[in-house]
């Protein structure tokens, strides 16, 4: 009898509420997973620069001033008509709706602002907050219930210009490196792709307190030292 392979369960894209901007204090009951995933998302980056024009001169010199934060903007579908199958014909798009808007759009007294977000969703790991969203409801029951609803979201980013540059600096041996872990990623593959030597995990391990390198959460961040000799 032949045995089947085994398969990975397909990943939704899933918004998590974090308390703080460091993103180390997650609210483990504040989260929320598309019904289906979206067909696209795009990052929006801009630089700004002071322009300073010459005296009678036609051209103006370009000073970096700043980045601004980056944006992400996605879109994702809820739908209770059934269309996608037995698993969606229960779905309730108002309570659905509800439930992300809990997520993504509560106000947090205690911290006087909307909790920290961190997108994840195989090699994308955004963390920032809800700049804005719209609800757009397309399909309606005979009693005016909806359907079906169509969601927009753009959600800035809480990490510095800096911060930013860190992530994706330049990979060199001799420097220190700061990596976010995306799905799929393991500790040897991350090291091996940093030192081309994943043999020297244990130390990355060391260096970060992990006693478990084989259960990394995505967008757990790994420092990745100066390579030293094999020990």
């Amino acid at each position: 009898m032949a045995t089947q392979p085994d398969t990975k369960p397909a990943t939704k894209l899933l918004f998590q509420a974090y308390k703080d901007s460091a993103f180390r204090q997650a609210d483990k009951a504040l989260k929320f997973s598309v019904q289906f995933n979206p067909g696209e998302y795009g990052l929006a980056f801009e630089l700004v620069y002071n322009n300073k024009k010459p005296q009678n001169g036609t051209d103006a010199e370009q000073h970096f001033s700043h980045a601004k934060p980056s944006d992400l903007k996605l879109s994702f579908m809820l739908d209770g008509t059934g269309a996608g199958g037995r698993e969606h014909e229960d779905v309730d798009v108002s309570q659905r709706v509800k439930e992300f808007m809990q997520v993504v759009y509560q106000y947090q007294g205690d911290k006087h602002r909307p909790r920290y977000l961190m997108v994840s969703w195989g090699r994308l790991v955004f963390k920032g907050a809800l700049k804005t969203i719209n609800i757009n409801y397309t399909l309606f029951d005979p009693d005016g219930f909806p359907l079906r609803a169509k969601i927009d979201t753009v959600l800035v980013s809480a990490l510095s210009f800096e911060r930013q540059v860190a992530e994706n600096s330049p990979e060199s041996p001799d420097m220190t490196h700061l990596r976010t872990v995306y799905d799929g990623d393991s500790l040897p593959l991350m090291t091996h792709n940093i030192y081309e030597d994943q043999s020297l995990y244990v130390q990355v391990a060391r260096r970060n307190g992990l006693v478990n390198f084989r259960r990394l959460q995505t967008g757990q961040q790994i420092i990745f030292p100066p390579v030293k000799e094999k020990e």
